[in-house]
């Protein structure tokens, strides 16, 4: 099992920002089991707070301050970090008073369904409440002691916390909804499904095709996010009532709402917050039991995005290629953590070693030289993508569905 701990650079733009090169590897756990977060991090966190005081010094002299902005995980890692409790417990929202209710007997799940009013956790009244459960050793609304972060991170708690889009609404959520609805199909509808989808044309620049949903302990984040955006509703008009083609189109709104341009200005995380709460209101007319944790974390959707931008959803895909980069970093042996790092730090030195020339510099080039502007960022044009459409082509129709503006994949 491999824990990692990283960190990125929020001042630099997100094509540079989620390089390997440029997201920084600060601490690794492997082991059989969860790490503890204070025998593991402790030292971490106390270079860093050094870290804060004396600043950075430039190569041109100048130092640079450092501030530390948030922290971004899927549900596991957050509730570590945060010495908060897991999801099959009570008041386990990080950013509400929500209770929850526990369904099925022993063994069953807890289930947080739709309230009209929830009252938020306040910065104040988190700190005060993490310190009663370290003076007390209970559980005190959720909080099992107090965290690291509290005295490293500049902007306090709760509200430098960042919920995983890429784990809680694609690799979660909308692949337990997948699976219901292909649950309800019958055999031959599920052929007809998956030969669909895996006929389906994108643009080039897509880089991934979609998979059949009976591959779908295979399908990665990124081809989850392709099927809910863009293709899940049309290849499922023949096999669904149209009242739940309604239900899940509503769920696809929302999330290109307030996961792409702001269409709608300044209302676009209000109006996608609307959409959520009728969606999740009927939520168990047309599915069972999937009113869990990650389905009421979009309820707080709206205040993350109003507060971190396209920090809630960019961010993901790069760490997550981290993690993968560095966990095959091992070669026949059971030492993985130091010879990961090593091989890591190997990597990194390649990667950034100085050129013994600028290659933009016309001046002493040996040989032949195609000169290009290396500073420029090299992307589809807007223009390009606007007179393309992904075509779903059916039996008496031809559907055409406008590519989002996410700029995700050039």
């Amino acid at each position: 099992m491999l824990w990692l701990l990283s960190g990125a650079f929020v001042e630099l733009p997100p094509h540079l920002r989620y390089r390997r090169s440029n997201m920084i590897l600060l601490s690794i756990w492997i082991g059989y089991q969860e790490p503890i977060p204070k025998a593991w991090l402790s030292s971490c966190v106390d270079r860093l707070n050094r870290l804060k005081t004396e600043d950075i010094l430039l190569s041109n002299g100048s130092k640079c301050q450092v501030l530390f902005y948030g922290i971004i995980g899927d549900c596991p890692a957050l509730k570590g970090i945060l010495e908060f409790i897991g999801h099959t417990g009570y008041h386990c929202c990080f950013y509400c008073y929500i209770h929850g209710i526990h369904v099925g007997g022993r063994g069953g799940k807890r289930q947080y369904y739709f309230e009209n009013r929830m009252q938020l956790r306040t910065k104040r009244i988190y700190e005060l409440e993490s310190i009663r459960a370290v003076e007390t050793s209970s559980n005190v609304y959720g909080h099992l002691g107090r965290s690291l972060l509290h005295d490293l991170l500049d902007v306090p708690l709760p509200n430098s916390i960042i919920v995983d889009y890429l784990q809680v609404s694609l690799l979660r959520h909308t692949r337990v909804i997948i699976q219901q609805v292909y649950a309800q199909l019958s055999p031959l509808e599920r052929t007809k499904f998956d030969s669909g989808l895996r006929g389906q044309r994108f643009p080039h620049f897509f880089n991934r095709k979609l998979r059949a949903v009976c591959d779908l302990a295979f399908v990665k984040a990124t081809e989850l996010r392709n099927l809910l955006l863009y293709a899940l509703i049309p290849h499922l008009l023949p096999f669904l009532p149209k009242e739940q083609l309604a239900h899940l189109s509503l769920y696809v709104c929302l999330i290109r709402i307030i996961h792409g341009k702001k269409c709608f200005g300044d209302k676009s995380s209000s109006m996608s917050k609307e959409l959520f709460l009728t969606y999740y209101q009927d939520h168990s007319i047309y599915f069972e039991k999937l009113h869990n944790l990650v389905l009421h974390l979009h309820v707080h959707f709206d205040q993350l995005f109003d507060k971190h931008g396209s920090l809630c959803y960019l961010g993901t895909f790069g760490q997550e290629d981290l993690i993968g980069s560095i966990s095959k970093n091992y070669h026949g042996t059971r030492f993985h953590g130091p010879l990961i790092t090593y091989y890591y730090e190997i990597d990194f030195a390649l990667r950034n070693k100085a050129s013994s020339h600028d290659a933009t510099d016309e001046k002493n080039i040996d040989g032949p030289f195609d000169q290009t502007d290396l500073s420029t960022v090299h992307c589809v044009p807007i223009a390009l993508i606007r007179n393309h459409c992904i075509i779903f082509e059916m039996n008496n129709c031809i559907i055409g569905t406008p590519i989002s503006a996410y700029g995700e994949h050039d």
